[in-house]
C-alpha cells in the first residue's frame, strides 16, 4: 500500500494534466466561436475536477490518519482518471495544430468548427469518457467529506452535525449514480457486452437506440442517438463548404481517423472493465461513508471533549449560523435550533441582543456595538446583523409613510389598505446560533466568527445593495461595495474562505431595497427564470444553476452566457459571435440583453406592494437616463394604433394591448398632470403584462403574473402551448437577428436590408444612426419607427418562411399536422401595402389619449367580462411581435436596477453548500 506522500505526489502529475488539458480546451473552444460550447463544457468539467483533487490532495498531506481504505480508493480514483485523461490529452494535442493549420481558410476553418461541435455533443467514446469523470468527481467529493469530517478539530455536536450534513448530500450524489448505472449496466449486459458496442460506435454513422445508450452511460433520456439533423449537418456542411475551399474528403478522414485513434487508447475489454470498476468503487465509497457517519453519532459528548485552555476567561461562545429563506420556513442548517428572522422588529431585535450581544441603535440612525467580552470587539458580523436588521425596518417604516402619502394625494384610502409587509415577503434573512468551544479555533482566529455559505452570503450582500467589484476565486479576492458597506474576503490557513463586512458610509434602506421575492435570489448569480419555466423546477436552484437546455432558464451573468442564451433561442452564429467581440454594438437606446429580460422574465414585483428594485442579472449596467419608458410606451400606442388599419388575423389582441397601455399611461407617476396613485399603477402593469403571458404562452391566467411553486403539480405542455412557445421562440430569434445585425451595418446597409413594399420608400426609412444623432427627446420616437417600419417586418418575415418550410418537410415526410400540433397561423398583413404609411409622431398627447379611448372601449367590454380568455385566442407572428415588445416595455417599467449594478459572472456558485466564515 502507498503512503499518504506517494499518492499526494501521484495526484500532482494528475492535476497538472487535468490543467493542461482544460487550458487547451479553452483555447480550442475559444478560436472556433459558438460551435465550442460543447468543448468548453468538457473544459470546465476537467478543471473543476482538477481543483477537487487539489483539495483531496492538501487533506491528504495535512492529515496523519487518513484510513488506509481511505488512501485506497483515493488510488483508484486516480487510477481511473488517468486512463481517461490520457486520450482527452491525445485529442486536445491533436486538435491545436489543426486549428493553426486551417485559420487560414474561413471555409475549411468553419467546417472544423462543425466538426468539433458534433464530436464533442455526440461521439460516444467522448462522452462515455466523460460520464466516468463525472462519477469520479462524485466519488472524490464523498472521500473528502469524509476525511474532512475524521479529522476536524471541531467535534462540537453543531459543528459535526453540519459535516454530517455535508456527507450525506454527497453520498446522495453519489447513491443516485449508482443506481442508474446500475440500471443501465443490467440493461447493457442483457442486451449486448460494451466491447461490441464500442466497436459499432466508429466514424459518425448513425447506428441505434440500444448501441447509443451505453457508451452515454446516463439516464435513458438523457441523449438520444445522433439525429438525422445532425448527422446531416456534418455532411451537408462539407458538402456546402467545398464549394467555397471547405475541407476535402481526403482531409475529413485524416481527422476522422486521428480522432478514432486518440479515443482509442481503451480496449473495448478495458472499456468494459473500467465500467465495471467504477460500480465497485462506488458501492466503497458509500460504505466508507457510512461507516463515517456511523462513528461520528457519539461525537461532541462532554466526555469526548478537550478541557478549555485555563487562558480563556469566557470558554464558550455562540456562532451565529446566517441563511436566506422564506419567512415561512421551519427548517434551518443547526438541527432542532430555533431560526430568528431578522425583520427589524421588537422581537427580533431583542433575540438577536440578547443572545448575540448586537446593540439596537435605530432611533438616531447609528449602530454602535456593546460587547460582554473583550472576545466580540472587531467582530464584524455583529455590523452585518445590525444592517440586515435596519434593512427590513426602514423599508417597511418608509413603505408604510407611502401609503400614507399616497391616501393624502388621492383623497381615498388604499382599497387594499397597507400590506402586512413581512408577510408578503418570500426572501428574508434569518439566523441560528451554534455554541462552541474557544479550544476549537483555528490558532490564527482570535475572535468569535459567524458562518454562512457563498450563496447565502452573495444574496445578503445584494440585499443590503452592494455590487461585486472583484470577484476572482482562482487567487481567492472578493469585495462588493455599495450603500455605505464594503464586504471583503480571501482564503485564511486552517479555516478557509473568509469574509469581513465594514460600515463605511451613510445608508439607505427606502425605494432602493430589493423585491422580498425568494426568486429574486435567482438574479443575483445572472440566472433568470422565465414565462416558460416549469413549476415543478421552481422547488431546486441545482436546476436552474445547470446548463439551460430550453427557454425555462436564461443565463445573462457574462458575455459568454448571453452568447450561450442566444444560441438556445436559436440565433445564428454571427449573432452570437456579436457578444463574444467587445468591439460589436450590442447596444441601442439600453442594451439588448434588457430585450430579452423583459420580453421572457416573469413579473418578480409583488402586487400591493411598491418595491422594485431587483439585482442586475446582467453584465450590462442600466441606465435610466437612457430612455424614458414612459415616452416609448406612448409612442408604441401610438404606432399599434394605426395597425387597425391593416388585415391582421386577430385585432382583438392589438385591442387588448392597446387598452393596457391607456390604463396604464392614465397612472402613469411620470405624467406631468399626475395625481393618481402608484399603486395603481404598478396594478395596470402587472394586468398588462399577465395579458401578455396569455399571448404568448397559450396558458389561461390564474392570477398575478409571478412566479408560484406548485409542489407536486409537474406541468405539461399541451401540443397548442408547445406550438405557441415555438412561434415565440422564432419570432424573438428573428428580432433578435434583425437588430444586432442593424446595430452593426453602416447606413446604407441598413436602410438596403428591407426592400418590403409595406413600408413605403427606402429614402424614407430610419436607422439606428438616426437614434444616436437625434436629440434627446426625440430618441424614443426614432427607436419605435425603425422597430415597427424594418424589425417587425423582416422578424416576421423570417419567421413566416421558416414556418413555411416546416410544413413543407412535414408533408414531405407524410405527417399532415392536426390543428392542435399545427403552428399558429401566419400573418396576411405582412404581403399586403400599407397605403396609410405617415408620421404617427405628429399626434397630440391629448388626440392620443382619445384615440386610445375610442379603440381601449371594445375590449373594455368583451375581455373585461372574462367571456374569451386571451389564451384562446389564435395569434399570427405580428401579434406576438407585438406582444413581446409591449410586454418588455411594460416589464422594464415594473422593474428598476441601480446603475451601478453590474454582474459579475458566477452562476456556478447558485446554490453552492461551500462553507464561509465572517470574522
Amino acid at each position: 500500500m502507498s503512503d499518504p506522500f506517494s499518492i499526494a505526489s501521484g495526484a500532482a502529475g494528475i492535476i497538472s494534466l487535468g490543467l493542461e488539458i482544460a487550458q487547451g480546451l479553452y483555447q480550442i473552444a475559444g478560436a472556433i466561436g459558438s460551435a465550442g460550447l460543447e468543448v468548453r463544457t468538457y473544459a470546465e468539467e476537467i478543471n473543476q475536477f482538477s481543483k477537487l483533487l487539489d483539495q483531496v490532495k492538501n487533506e491528504l498531506t495535512q492529515s496523519a490518519n487518513v484510513s488506509i481504505d481511505l488512501q485506497s480508493l483515493i488510488k483508484d480514483v486516480m487510477d481511473v482518471c488517468n486512463r481517461v485523461l490520457t486520450p482527452l490529452d491525445c485529442l486536445q494535442k491533436t486538435l491545436k495544430p489543426l486549428l493553426v493549420r486551417f485559420k487560414s481558410s474561413p471555409g475549411k476553418f468553419r467546417q472544423l468548427g462543425l466538426r468539433l461541435q458534433w464530436v464533442f455533443s455526440s461521439r460516444d467514446k467522448l462522452l462515455f469518457y466523460r460520464e466516468v469523470l463525472k462519477g469520479q468527481h462524485r466519488i472524490l467529493d464523498t472521500t473528502l467529506q469524509v476525511m474532512i469530517l475524521q479529522t476536524t478539530r471541531d467535534r462540537s455536536p453543531q459543528h459535526i452535525s453540519i459535516m454530517q450534513l455535508f456527507l450525506r448530500n454527497s453520498m446522495s450524489a453519489v447513491d443516485q449514480s449508482h443506481s442508474e448505472d446500475r440500471r443501465t449496466g443490467s440493461r447493457l449486459l442483457s442486451q449486448q457486452s460494451l466491447p461490441e458496442r464500442l466497436e459499432a460506435t466508429r466514424g459518425i454513422h448513425t447506428v441505434n437506440d440500444t448501441i447509443d445508450m451505453t457508451l452515454r452511460v446516463v439516464s435513458s433520456t438523457s441523449h438520444s442517438t445522433p439525429s438525422e439533423e445532425n448527422v446531416g449537418l456534418v455532411r451537408l456542411s462539407a458538402t456546402s463548404t467545398q464549394l467555397s475551399e471547405g475541407l476535402s474528403s481526403q482531409e475529413v478522414e485524416a481527422i476522422d481517423m486521428q480522432i478514432e485513434k486518440d479515443l482509442s487508447s481503451e480496449s473495448p475489454e478495458s472499456a468494459h472493465d473500467l465500467w465495471l470498476d467504477m460500480g465497485s468503487m462506488q458501492r466503497k465509497a458509500l460504505r466508507l461513508a457510512s461507516q463515517a457517519l456511523h462513528s461520528s453519532q457519539g461525537a461532541g459528548k462532554e466526555g469526548d471533549k478537550p478541557s478549555t485552555p485555563q487562558h480563556r476567561s469566557d470558554p464558550d461562545f455562540e456562532m451565529p449560523v446566517l441563511f436566506v429563506c422564506p419567512p415561512t420556513n421551519t427548517h434551518g442548517p443547526v438541527v432542532d435550533g430555533e431560526i430568528i428572522y431578522l425583520n427589524g422588529t421588537d422581537e427580533s431585535l431583542a433575540a438577536t441582543g440578547s443572545n448575540l450581544r448586537v446593540k439596537r441603535a435605530l432611533e438616531d440612525q447609528l449602530y454602535t456595538q456593546e460587547v460582554g467580552t473583550a472576545n466580540d470587539e472587531g467582530s464584524t458580523w455583529v455590523n452585518l446583523l445590525n444592517e440586515l436588521q435596519r434593512m427590513e425596518h426602514d423599508s417597511m417604516a418608509w413603505e408604510k409613510e407611502e401609503y400614507n402619502k399616497e391616501e393624502d394625494r388621492t383623497g381615498e384610502p388604499n382599497p387594499d389598505g397597507v400590506p402586512a409587509v413581512w408577510f408578503q415577503h418570500t426572501m428574508a434573512a434569518a439566523l441560528q446560533k451554534q455554541r462552541r468551544k474557544w479550544d476549537t479555533m483555528p490558532s490564527n482566529v482570535k475572535r468569535p466568527y459567524a458562518m454562512t455559505t457563498i450563496s447565502y452570503l452573495i444574496e445578503m450582500a445584494a440585499m443590503l445593495g452592494l455590487y461585486w467589484k472583484v470577484f476572482d476565486r482562482s487567487e481567492d479576492k472578493y469585495r462588493a461595495e455599495g450603500n455605505g458597506c464594503m464586504l471583503t474576503g480571501t482564503a485564511v490557513p486552517e479555516l478557509g474562505l473568509v469574509f469581513k463586512f465594514q460600515v463605511t458610509g451613510k445608508r439607505r434602506f427606502r425605494e432602493t431595497r430589493l423585491i422580498p421575492a425568494d426568486e429574486v435570489r435567482n438574479l443575483c448569480f445572472g440566472v433568470v427564470p422565465t414565462i416558460y419555466q416549469h413549476p415543478n423546477d421552481k422547488e431546486g436552484t441545482e436546476l436552474l444553476s445547470q446548463q439551460p437546455l430550453d427557454l425555462s432558464v436564461l443565463r445573462l451573468g457574462s458575455q459568454r452566457e448571453i452568447a450561450e442564451t442566444l444560441e438556445l433561442i436559436g440565433c445564428n452564429t454571427n449573432t452570437c459571435n456579436l457578444f463574444l467581440d467587445e468591439t460589436k454594438n450590442v447596444k441601442h437606446l439600453f442594451p439588448v440583453v434588457f430585450e430579452i429580460l423583459g420580453m421572457l422574465s416573469p413579473t418578480f414585483q409583488t402586487p400591493g406592494s411598491i418595491f422594485t428594485y431587483l439585482p442586475n442579472p446582467t453584465n450590462k449596467a442600466w441606465d435610466k437616463r437612457s430612455a424614458s419608458l414612459s415616452t416609448l410606451l406612448a409612442v408604441y400606442i401610438e404606432h399599434l394604433g394605426l395597425t387597425f388599419r391593416e388585415a391582421y388575423p386577430n385585432p382583438v389582441v392589438t385591442e387588448v394591448l392597446i387598452n393596457h397601455g391607456h390604463q396604464i399611461f392614465q397612472h402613469n407617476p411620470g405624467n406631468s398632470e399626475w395625481t393618481g396613485s402608484k399603486v395603481k399603477w404598478l396594478g395596470a402593469l402587472h394586468e398588462a403584462i399577465c395579458d401578455c403571458d396569455q399571448v404568448l404562452t397559450a396558458k389561461a391566467n390564474t392570477g398575478t403574473p409571478q412566479i408560484r411553486r406548485q409542489p407536486g403539480n409537474p406541468s405539461q405542455e399541451t401540443p397548442r402551448q408547445t406550438s405557441r412557445r415555438r412561434v415565440v421562440q422564432d419570432v424573438l430569434k428573428f428580432h433578435l437577428q434583425e437588430v444586432l445585425k442593424a446595430l452593426n451595418k453602416g447606413d446604407d446597409q441598413i436602410k438596403n436590408s428591407s426592400n418590403s413594399p409595406t413600408f413605403g420608400d427606402v429614402e424614407d426609412k430610419v436607422c439606428f444612426q438616426d437614434i444616436a444623432e437625434a436629440e434627446t427627446d426625440r430618441r424614443q420616437e426614432i427607436f419605435m419607427e425603425l422597430y415597427f417600419q424594418t424589425v417587425r417586418f423582416s422578424a416576421c418575415r423570417a419567421t413566416e418562411a421558416v414556418e413555411s418550410h416546416r410544413k413543407h418537410r412535414r408533408i414531405r415526410r407524410g405527417s399532415i399536422p392536426t390543428k392542435d400540433d399545427s403552428t399558429e397561423p401566419s400573418s396576411p398583413a405582412l404581403s399586403m401595402t400599407d397605403q396609410h404609411r405617415g408620421s404617427v409622431i405628429d399626434a397630440s398627447p391629448s388626440d392620443m389619449r382619445d384615440m386610445q379611448l375610442s379603440l381601449g372601449e371594445a375590449v373594455s367590454s368583451s375581455i373585461s367580462v372574462g367571456k374569451r380568455s386571451l389564451s384562446e385566442e389564435e395569434v399570427g407572428h405580428v401579434d406576438v411581435w407585438h406582444t413581446l415588445i409591449f410586454r418588455m416595455i411594460c416589464w422594464l417599467s415594473l422593474h428598476e436596477f441601480n446603475s451601478l449594478d453590474v454582474q459579475v459572472n458566477k452562476s456556478e456558485l447558485l446554490g453552492s453548500q461551500m462553507p464561509v466564515y465572517i470574522l
